[in-house]
């Protein structure tokens, strides 16, 4: 059994062709209802199957041709489609001599188990003239028409929803995209994103927020198209390749480094970088923060913390300076027993009261020395 399908979606050739062939029948395909006619004119088939909507002349225009031929007319014909499918659609296609009308999708054992018994019924029947023969043209055309201008109009209302849901898309697109630049542009820390070059992690700036603008004295034009390794340094005043060369091996890499004004100045920074892959291209988001203040807080914290211990050191000192002295004053004293002796110890151990009062603070600033060291990291030489 030979089967001709005409359709103008090659995938839905494909298809057609595979569950038919897998059921032992031979088939022959066309792109479209005139090279399937021309087909017909040259090698005869045992069953038509054919979509309706098909460039140059569609399913119901062959239809009307292949019955309209005395040497076609009695071969089986289906329609099958995915686009007429109102019940005007489907009497309009049998009214024109078709054997089936079978809407889209249906499952592949059930149209395989049709087109048998439409074979069957091919074979079992003795062919005639059909009792109402061709359709007029006059009233093919107009119904013909009819059905074109009713799929028009479906095709119209579907798309003005499509174009309902594309505008609605488009806003929600807008909106997240405005949503996001906020983010973006109002972000404390600098971002930067750059495109990696010949397999390596340096490359060219291609985006960068107000912040990194602001922070690096450029435009966002200026800055846009520069390569990374003319703002990124380490503190040692090369290229941060040391800094970004690990993220080919570990995909995110944390850093410090000093990055380079316009102006030629240089500020420390800490670097958190991600690899990131789309469009087949390599890119590094980059997430930097300004350490300046951190270090000038640090340094300040270093400068006081070495003026306590300058206090420390001379309120020792001072208070050695006091006892000595006290020391030889309650020797004399003790030797002279006179009548003053008394008043000149009680006055000794007055004094010596307040200096062992200076040693508890000194202990006491001692410790605040201690947990400063303990907890906040700072060395016994009072540095960060």
């Amino acid at each position: 059994m030979k089967i001709l399908v005409a359709d103008d979606l090659k995938a839905n050739r494909y298809l057609l062709e595979s569950a038919l062939k897998s059921a032992g029948y031979q088939v022959i395909s066309a792109n479209n209802g005139l090279d399937a006619l021309n087909i017909l004119r040259k090698s005869p088939v045992d069953m038509i199957i054919t979509d309706v909507l098909m460039p140059k002349m569609d399913g119901f225009q062959l239809c009307r041709e292949v019955k309209a031929d005395e040497n076609l007319k009695n071969i089986p014909f289906v329609f099958y489609t995915a686009s007429y499918t109102t019940p005007e659609d489907q009497k309009f296609g049998l009214d024109l001599g078709a054997d089936r009308y079978i809407i889209k999708p249906v499952d592949p054992d059930e149209f395989l188990s049709v087109i048998r018994d439409i074979l069957s019924e091919a074979n079992s029947i003795v062919p005639s003239e059909p009792e109402t023969g061709v359709v007029p043209e006059d009233s093919f055309l107009q119904d013909y028409n009819r059905r074109i201008f009713a799929q028009l109009e479906k095709k119209i209302e579907e798309l003005e929803e499509k174009n309902l849901e594309l505008v609605e898309s488009r806003r929600a697109l807008a909106e997240s995209e405005r949503r996001y630049r906020e983010l973006f542009e109002n972000i404390s820390e600098s971002v930067f994103l750059h495109k990696c070059l010949f397999e390596s992690p340096q490359g060219v700036i291609v985006e960068a927020n107000e912040t990194a603008c602001r922070n690096l004295g450029y435009s966002h034009d200026e800055l846009l198209d520069k390569m990374i390794g003319e703002i990124a340094l380490t503190p040692a005043g090369k290229e941060a390749g040391a800094g970004y060369d690990r993220i080919a091996l570990m995909g995110r890499v944390s850093f410090e480094a000093e990055f380079k004004r316009r102006d030629g100045s240089l500020f420390p920074v800490h670097v958190k970088a991600k690899l990131i892959e789309f469009g087949g291209d390599k890119y590094i988001l980059s997430l930097v923060r300004d350490l300046t203040a951190e270090k000038a807080g640090l340094k300040r914290e270093s400068e006081a913390l070495e003026k306590i211990e300058e206090n420390l050191i001379q309120l020792s000192i001072l208070n050695d300076e006091i006892r000595n002295p006290l020391a030889v004053i309650s020797g004399i004293v003790s030797i002279d027993e006179g009548e003053s002796s008394e008043e000149i110890l009680n006055q000794v151990e007055i004094i010596n009261s307040i200096v062992s009062r200076l040693d508890r603070g000194w202990l006491e600033s001692t410790k605040i020395r201690n947990y400063l060291i303990k907890h906040h990291g700072f060395s016994e030489d009072g540095v960060k």
